[in-house]
């Protein structure tokens, strides 16, 4: 899991300064694996060393949730799941290889805190 800081550039202010837009989202994502993977010197030593170059060849279902929207008691509680410039959010982030290593599909949620939870922004 990691943490990141939002920037003011990362939201689309004319929407309201917590609208975070998907492709915010997606390069929170894109941070987060390469950070996984030990960084951008890390993946160019791979691609250097061992010509390896790791490549993402597809995104599935990503979107925006529980955005503006409240969905039971406890969600009322909560309040809206939105995040603004200034504050952390987390990505979760689940690898699971697949074709004897080849391929590694990789499940990442970003998450914000909550009053008692923290909150899903995108998935």
């Amino acid at each position: 899991e990691n943490s990141y800081t939002m920037y003011r550039d990362e939201f689309d202010l004319h929407l309201g300064s917590t609208h975070l837009p998907l492709q915010s989202a997606l390069n929170l994502f894109e941070r987060s694996r390469t950070d996984f993977l030990g960084g951008p010197v890390a993946l160019r030593q791979l691609k250097d060393e061992d010509n390896v170059v790791l490549v993402v060849t597809g995104v599935d279902e990503c979107a925006l949730v529980n955005m503006g929207h409240r969905r039971d008691e406890e969600d009322k509680e909560e309040g809206d799941a939105s995040c603004s410039p200034g504050q952390a959010v987390s990505t979760k982030n689940y690898f699971l290889k697949k074709r004897k290593g080849a391929v590694i599909e990789c499940r990442q949620t970003l998450l914000v805190p909550g009053v008692k939870r923290r909150r899903r922004l995108a998935q």
